[in-house]
């Protein structure tokens, strides 16, 4: 059983990662999907795909999911430029000798439009809404001496609606995390929003956000401080791997006390892609806080997008 999984996970990858580098100029369906959804993980950059044990994260990387998300529950809320929201909602599952599963739900609303006729008169009002919802599950792939590695996937159906009009898809999610014994290391790498349209708006078919995402965290030793660095859309035609170099994220979390910690992180691929003209400001900078009292764990992430303004994010977690 452990050589089949291990295989599984190898046979996704290296199905995924020769399909063509997508350029990041290329319009996508479902942008939604790339939208940080919790408030910690924005905080630091936006790339969780190494934060163990953390049910939130598993919206990056299924392979987090462990033993410690048994009976978690995580919600979180955003809010977005003008009457923008989004939510997400996940619960984790232990089952013994089976492995790790979550099941995840992220939705987003665009508020409420006029709708007109061909000379401009109002005849009414419509909405615009996103949905995903997944099923994750992680497993123990093979042990060593100095650590161990974690698989994980995830299958997602995607809903899109403006109107009396909608389009669907599918995709899945890989992921895989390699945890080591004697030290706060953990370093992770997934394959996002590899999938189809189901059915689309028109005749034409869209491409999905694919995103492949690395990173490495620490727990420094004798410091109360842990740092993660990674890099996101891997599968971007940047040119040269100098420019891909560039889509690098980093986050640092200062542990006050076992209650409370501060965070600070930069996402330098918001940061590039938002930016006004030759003015970045604070683009990609991102500020948050986490307060935990007993089983309930409490965050909030600001993250700036420069002129654009900032988005604000909170995320309530706790066990069941």
């Amino acid at each position: 059983m452990m050589r089949l999984r291990s295989g599984f996970v190898l046979l996704w990858f290296s199905l995924v990662c020769v399909q063509p580098s997508r350029a990041i100029a290329q319009d996508y369906a479902y942008d939604f999907l790339n939208l940080n959804k919790s408030a910690s993980i924005s905080s630091l950059g936006g790339n969780g795909v190494a934060f163990s044990n953390h049910l939130d994260a598993f919206f990056q990387n299924p392979a987090v999911l462990s033993p410690e998300t048994h009976q978690r529950v995580v919600v979180g809320f955003q809010k977005h430029l003008m009457d923008i929201n989004s939510g997400m909602a996940a619960y984790g599952h232990h089952m013994k000798n089976i492995g790790d599963f979550a099941l995840g739900l992220h939705y987003i609303n665009y508020g409420e439009f006029d709708e007109t006729n061909s000379i401009g008169q109002v005849t009414g009002t419509f909405s615009a809404q996103d949905l995903s919802m997944q099923l994750g599950y992680a497993f123990d792939v093979d042990t060593y001496d100095y650590g161990y590695l974690r698989g994980g996937v995830a299958l997602k159906f995607i809903y899109s609606g403006i109107e009396n009009y909608s389009s669907t898809a599918y995709a899945f999610d890989i992921g895989a995390m390699m945890h080591f014994y004697h030290e706060q290391l953990k370093i992770g790498i997934s394959v996002l929003n590899w999938g189809s349209q189901l059915s689309s708006y028109t005749s034409v078919s869209e491409d999905l956000p694919l995103d492949i995402r690395f990173a490495v965290t620490n727990q420094l030793e004798g410091l109360p401080l842990s740092l993660t660095v990674g890099l996101v859309q891997l599968n971007e035609d940047a040119g040269s791997l100098v420019k891909k170099l560039q889509n690098f994220t980093i986050g640092a979390q200062w542990n006050m006390s076992k209650a409370f910690n501060l965070r600070a992180g930069l996402n330098n691929y918001l940061r590039r892609n938002v930016k006004a003209e030759n003015s970045a400001g604070l683009s990609g900078f991102s500020l948050g806080i986490g307060i935990a009292f007993n089983t309930i764990t409490f965050d909030y992430g600001m993250t700036s997008w420069g002129t654009i303004g900032l988005l604000h994010q909170l995320t309530l977690a706790t066990e069941l």
